[in-house]
């Protein structure tokens, strides 16, 4: 069982068309293999850009079981303003079987299915800092404390993808977002576009290189890029990315698209087992296709550990 509100007697869309390897039940936590219970994680991130490409958001909850940690990382970035940086390494694991959240000083998240591959609600209540410049957010991480939270929803939109990659697996897809974000004093009602990712297995921006990103052209065209290095525009598939670098443009089939930074939220994965901290480069980009047409995305890479 898991935090999911979900009547198996009622037909989900979605649910009913999963790829192959995927079951209404990967949505909840999974068991770690034997071999692998010492470094195996698993964590759920979503993210959030307004349909003005003004305001961006992301959040991911962890499970090292083996540790008894559950990491949280979130940012909130807005133009004309400071990042707003929350990383927690250390959140006490929540030990209930059906919670996928997190309980710490100063912060409390909860994120429910409310239906399978379909929508998901998160609550986010937080103490974060404000960073002048980005850059501290792979230092020390010193600023003014601030107030954060999410009450958002994210409903799919995409097709699913699922990825595999050495040790671990997961799937990711692109949704709409609803709700409100607040900050400080200030309470912000957003409505725009997002993404919903779920890995499990040995933590991949340790080791290898990583890559994940995602957005929603102006025309409504989706798409997507998965940590295997797999690309998607709409209903095309691309053959394997280049990961080697962040990712300036990308291009599936016929069509390419070009990015450009506009914000940086870095996140500096320290970790305690014998290996180097790795940083893990988030950005929110502007993106234009060929075609003239364009959006937002959020971009993230990480070289090898």
């Amino acid at each position: 069982m898991f935090a999911c509100r979900y009547d198996p007697t009622m037909s989900s869309g979605t649910a009913a068309s999963l790829p192959d390897g995927l079951a209404v039940r990967d949505e909840g936590r999974h068991l770690a293999a034997d071999d692998m219970a010492a470094d195996w994680e698993e964590s759920w991130h979503f993210d959030f850009i307004s349909t003005d490409g003004e305001v961006g958001a992301s959040l991911r909850l962890g499970r090292q079981p083996d540790r008894g940690l559950a990491p949280v990382w979130g940012c909130l970035v807005r133009a004309g303003h400071p990042l707003v940086h929350l990383v927690d390494h250390d959140v006490p694991l929540v030990r209930e079987t059906d919670s996928i959240g997190a309980r710490g000083e100063g912060i409390w998240v909860d994120a429910v299915c409310e239906t399978p591959f379909d929508h998901w609600s998160v609550g986010l209540e937080a103490f974060a800092v404000a960073l002048d410049d980005p850059e501290e957010a792979s230092g020390r991480g010193r600023g003014d404390r601030i107030g954060l939270g999410f009450d958002l929803e994210w409903e799919t939109d995409s097709e699913i993808m699922t990825f595999k990659l050495p040790g671990a697996k997961g799937y990711q897809m692109t949704c709409r977002v609803h709700g409100e974000i607040l900050i400080g004093s200030e309470t912000l009602t957003v409505d725009g576009w997002g993404g919903r990712q779920h890995l499990w297995g040995l933590p991949p921006w340790s080791g290898q290189a990583w890559c994940w990103g995602g957005g929603v052209l102006d025309d409504g065209t989706t798409w997507q890029l998965s940590p295997d290095g797999t690309a998607r525009l709409g209903d095309r598939t691309a053959l394997i990315a280049d990961l080697s670098s962040m990712p300036q443009s990308l291009r599936t089939g016929d069509t390419e698209l070009d990015f450009a930074p506009l914000h940086r939220a870095p996140v500096l994965l320290s970790s305690s087992r014998p290996m180097p901290s790795v940083l893990l480069e988030r950005r929110l980009v502007a993106v234009t296709a060929a075609d003239r047409s364009s959006g937002t995305a959020w971009l993230e890479w990480s070289g090898s550990g």
